[in-house]
């Protein structure tokens, strides 16, 4: 996603994401479209589908994971909370 190219998103939006057919979240002010990660997750989907389509920032559960996953997670970015 290109500077140019950002999308933004408010928590109304993001809280219409909280399925299993359509699952969001935000970290660090970022916004993840996760729907087809939930199932591989290695800790188990409902460590991190509990989050989906809320408001929680997982910033703090981040932390606690590898370099490895906060770089595939960049995968998965989508766009921006609008602040």
């Amino acid at each position: 996603m290109g500077n140019s190219q950002k999308k933004y998103y408010n928590y109304e939006e993001i809280e219409k994401h909280g399925s299993i057919n359509s699952s969001w979240i935000i970290c660090n002010n970022k916004v993840y479209d996760i729907t087809t990660y939930i199932s591989v997750h290695p800790g188990g989907s409902n460590s991190i589908f509990k989050y989906s389509g809320t408001r929680h920032d997982c910033k703090d559960d981040l932390k606690k994971h590898s370099k490895m996953a906060n770089k595939l997670l960049d995968k998965y970015l989508i766009g921006y909370i609008k602040l």
